[in-house]
């Protein structure tokens, strides 16, 4: 018997119908219900794929079976998981936002901005709300607030490392962990540490596709207060002005060099 390309049609049509309002389904619950999230529309998410961790998830994903089986549903879980992250957030609950979070970033690791806000957490939030546990700012020693801020950074640069270890070629993981590490060091030791985030800089300046803000900082945190990186950074951009292709892109970088890295006299 010849099959009926009509029948065929309303097929597909009836597949693709289900598949899409099972998700929605799922964003509707997370939207409506969000503080019993985990009571519905996870508890359905995760019965789709067994019940899985970050951990899990990142041991398969070399082999694609279990991201590869969740074709478009994927983007819909690390939605619920990042929704279900920011739940905990509002509830000051660091060890299962962070959870959560690991896992949306585990689910869409393209999705930068579950990167960058979780290391914000992890930096910026974590180490307030620890603060606020043992007592707050006025009665915590500064010396204690000091070692939870470091830990906080180390903690963050630590995602973000594990992010570009796993993304070798994205120059904004790199962007991301210098901006971190300036901001954060200042406000743990009062000025910030120049040499470690222009390395971070340098990094992400070597990727095609590095932000031009990038090159000028670095240039200017190696010039003004990286002395023993000049030499370095002078012949970096010096091969960088020899392989520009537009006069605007060669102006670029002879203005960096002549305004912060000039030679020693």
């Amino acid at each position: 018997m010849e099959n009926n390309p009509h029948s065929d049609s309303l097929l597909e049509k009836f597949r693709r119908t289900m598949k899409y309002a099972a998700a929605f389904a799922v964003i509707f619950a997370a939207g409506t219900l969000s503080a019993p999230l985990g009571d519905f529309a996870w508890t359905e998410a995760r019965e789709r794929i067994g019940t899985f961790s970050p951990k899990a998830l990142e041991r398969s994903a070399g082999t694609g079976v279990a991201l590869g089986t969740l074709g478009g549903f994927r983007t819909v879980l690390a939605d619920i998981a990042w929704l279900r992250g920011f739940h905990f957030w509002s509830e000051r609950d660091a060890p299962d936002c962070l959870k959560y979070c690991e896992l949306a970033m585990t689910l869409a690791p393209e999705q930068l901005f579950f990167l960058e806000n979780t290391a914000n957490y992890v930096a910026f939030e974590f180490p307030v709300w620890e603060i606020r546990k043992r007592g707050g700012f006025l009665r915590v020693p500064e010396s204690v607030q000091r070692e939870i801020q470091k830990k906080a950074l180390a903690d963050a640069l630590k995602i973000l490392d594990d992010a570009a270890e796993n993304n070798p070629d994205e120059p904004k993981i790199f962007v991301l962990a210098a901006q971190l590490i300036a901001i954060k060091t200042d406000r743990i030791y009062g000025a910030p540490d120049y040499a470690k985030s222009a390395e971070y800089y340098r990094r992400a300046c070597e990727l095609p596709g590095a932000p031009w803000f990038a090159f000028a900082t670095y240039a200017k945190f190696v010039g003004e207060h990286v002395p023993a990186e000049r030499a370095s950074a002078r012949a970096f951009l010096d091969k960088r002005l020899a392989a520009a292709k537009t006069p605007g892109q060669k102006r670029f970088f002879s203005e960096l060099l002549e305004e912060f890295l000039v030679p020693d006299s």
